[in-house]
């Protein structure tokens, strides 16, 4: 939700109040020219918001409201001397949102766990196809369907999450979408460009809103981080490292889906980098250009265990990230700006509560100041965005634009890696044609 504030001075105070804290933290405001509001010199703020008012965190601080606090605990206002006001009331409770989940895999479970007991987002059931699988999905008190047909044909279904392998992505998402249903896919949304093209535009024929699990946009350090690039607090951006590895997939089975380069292509990519081009292409906008490389060290997967990629991007910065699927778990993103630099760790992954995420900040002087956030429930805080924007209730955080041309910039990566060349994106649009109207 962002609301767009005319007629107000330069300073505004943004109010968070928690009557049964006792507590209350001005954040400063600044408007952009266009008129809509950007956030200024959070840190301190932020970190008070999620470490003492609402320890379960923020989910964005654009307009979403509080993760752990319900609407009655928390109210906030817009002030301004001798000017209008914005007053904006959170005391209505969110509609009940029914969805059905396909896939009762790694990640799947995860969904169906954060999930549970939740406010206003209904589980109604889980789609698995091994019946096996059934008695685990009862024991989360929700029914057990063996084909997707069963929640499409339910009328009370709001929306499917898909959890399912990646190639299924495309021809489920548009059979969702072909239902009625809102459709939330976990990453990938396809494995080319065209693909996610073809995605896009059945959901948009179809009326119907098109989420994607990129839980990290929701983290408040990547809020802040996104918000110091907006506000140009680091300068010109000069250049970007990111990295996602784990070791969390090493006991697949052999011959497993996420082993194979038709399924997952380019190493971790498909499962890890995917998430740090997501957040490269919200910071900076299209990529431009891609070098890309892949190594098979330890694993034995014919898609590889080890990817690195180059990038440069339309507005001239340059990008360089990594996925490493057999190492212990490392997150980092790190934004070098011309006249300051952010580099965010995490110790912990997504799935996994518990640990900090650290957030160290060096400006002319060369002084690091470290602060740090609570993890945050961010997948969870994803699907809830992604039903208010089902609802009408706000707009998705990101935009089909964003979610196509990351699996453009995915696809320049395979193909990059593939072929030992560098690979201009504009090229991939022209694939399978641009009827479609997104690029």
């Amino acid at each position: 939700m962002g609301y767009v504030l005319r007629d107000l001075p330069v300073e505004l105070a943004l109010v968070f109040e928690a009557p049964s804290k006792g507590r209350q933290v001005d954040v400063p405001w600044k408007p952009r020219p266009d008129g809509v509001p950007v956030l200024d010199k959070v840190t301190a703020a932020l970190q008070c918001l999620t470490e003492t008012l609402f320890p379960g965190g923020v989910r964005n601080l654009l307009g979403h409201v509080a993760e752990s606090c319900t609407r009655k605990e928390l109210s906030w206002r817009f002030t301004a001397e001798n000017s209008k006001c914005l007053e904006t009331d959170l005391s209505k409770e969110n509609s009940p949102f029914t969805v059905a989940i396909a896939g009762f895999g790694w990640w799947g479970k995860h969904v169906a766990t954060r999930l549970a007991g939740h406010r206003f987002i209904r589980l109604a059931g889980i789609v698995e196809p091994m019946r096996t699988s059934h008695a685990a999905i009862a024991d989360l008190g929700t029914n057990a369907w063996t084909d997707l047909s069963s929640p499409l044909d339910m009328a009370e279904i709001d929306a499917i999450i898909l959890t399912t392998p990646n190639a299924l992505h495309e021809e489920q998402v548009i059979r969702c979408a072909q239902a009625g249903k809102h459709v939330f896919c976990e990453k990938p949304l396809g494995l080319t460009g065209y693909s996610a093209r073809k995605s896009a535009e059945a959901c948009r024929r179809a009326g119907v809103q098109l989420g994607i699990g990129h839980e990290r946009r929701f983290e408040p350090a990547m809020i802040e981080l996104r918000s110091a690039i907006d506000n140009g607090s680091l300068g010109t951006i000069m250049h970007a490292e990111a990295a996602f590895s784990h070791d969390k997939l090493t006991g697949v089975p052999k011959g497993d889906w996420r082993t194979s380069k038709r399924s997952a292509p380019a190493a971790g990519m498909t499962g890890m980098g995917i998430h740090l081009t997501d957040l490269l292409i919200s910071f900076f906008g299209r990529a431009q250009t891609v070098q890309a490389m892949t190594a098979s060290r330890s694993l034995g997967w014919e898609t590889g265990d080890v990817v690195s990629a180059q990038l440069k991007f339309e507005a001239g910065m340059t990008a360089s990230l990594s996925a490493v699927l057999h190492t212990p778990h490392f997150i980092r993103m790190h934004v070098f700006g011309s006249d300051s630099w952010i580099q965010i760790l995490n110790d912990s992954h997504p799935d996994t509560p518990g640990g900090t995420t650290r957030v160290l900040t060096a400006g002319p002087t060369g002084q690091v100041i470290q602060a740090e956030h609570a993890w945050t429930d961010t997948v969870k805080a994803n699907l809830e965005a992604f039903a208010a924007a089902a609802q009408g209730r706000q707009s998705y955080p990101v935009t089909m634009d964003e979610l196509i041309h990351n699996i453009e910039v995915l696809e320049a990566i395979a193909v990059s890696a593939e072929d030992s060349r560098t690979v201009q994106t504009k090229d991939l649009c022209k694939i399978g044609g641009t009827e479609f109207g997104w690029v």
